[in-house]
Parts: structure tokens; sequence; C-alpha cells
């Protein structure tokens, strides 16, 4: 049996900075065993045996605007890196840039107007940067439209 991990990542607004689940950054520290042992955020220490405390903590942030919290795809590009939600994308076929977002269920790749699901062209896609550090370049707003 196949057992993968669901994926997240954060946009911080104050660090302006993407901080993924595996990364170094000290605002999020993963340890041992695929589970949290800690977690640090700005200023806060929590241990895992207050996982409660964890979640209240990170939905008051992500409540305040501070976080925005974003989901793997479980897909990947034609250049076989992950496709995660708030993702810009280049399809090859159509020669559009699209956003990932996730609504009513399901991944969609959408143009500003239209959105078709992720899964019909993520083999001809690549990823060309993110809707908080590039989305003006490719006509997205940032937050507005990622889903929260």
């Amino acid at each position: 049996m196949r057992k993968d991990r669901i994926k997240f990542r954060v946009w911080d607004k104050d660090l302006k900075r993407m901080i993924y689940g595996n990364s170094d950054f000290e605002e999020l520290e993963v340890l041992t065993e695929d589970r949290f042992d800690s977690v640090y955020h700005k200023t806060d220490w929590f241990p895992a045996s207050d996982i409660q405390g964890v979640f209240e903590y990170f939905d008051d942030v992500v409540k305040k605007n501070e976080l925005t919290v974003m989901q793997s795809t479980g897909l990947k590009d034609k250049n076989e890196k992950d496709i995660w939600e708030g993702d810009v994308l280049y399809d090859q076929e159509t020669e559009e840039h699209y956003m990932v977002v996730y609504e009513d269920g399901s991944f969609y790749a959408k143009d500003g107007i239209f959105r078709v699901l992720l899964y019909d062209i993520d083999e001809n896609a690549i990823i060309v940067g993110n809707v908080f550090e590039d989305g003006k370049d490719f006509g997205f707003e940032q937050e507005s439209e990622v889903t929260e």
C-alpha cells in the first residue's frame, strides 16, 4: 500500500516568504517520525503534546490573515515538480497562464475567467511561480484569489 502524506505550505505575510513543512526555516520546525515534535512560530514554541494549542494558535493566526495555508495537489508538473495551491502554471499546449485554486472540493487551474480541472492540464503545465511572489506579473491578485 502506498502511504502518501498530505503536505502543506504557508505564505507568511509579515516575512513575505513561503514556509514548507519540511523546511529548515526557524518559523516551522518539524522533527522526527513524520510528526510535529515541536512547532515554533515567530515568538512561541508549542510542544506536540499540546496539539490543541498548536491548532488554536495557527487557527487564530490564519483568521488574522497573517498566514495563508495552501495544500499540495498531489500532482506534478511537466518537470516533475509538486504543484501546490497558489502556484502559477503555464500550459504549453494552450499557451495560457493559470492559478491553482481549491474550490468545490477539487483543484482547478483558473485563468481569471474560466477554470478547468487541474488534472486535465498538469502534464502540459510548468510552474512559473506563485501568486504571492509572482502573481501580478501574470495578472493574478494574491490573497484575494487563494481560497482560505
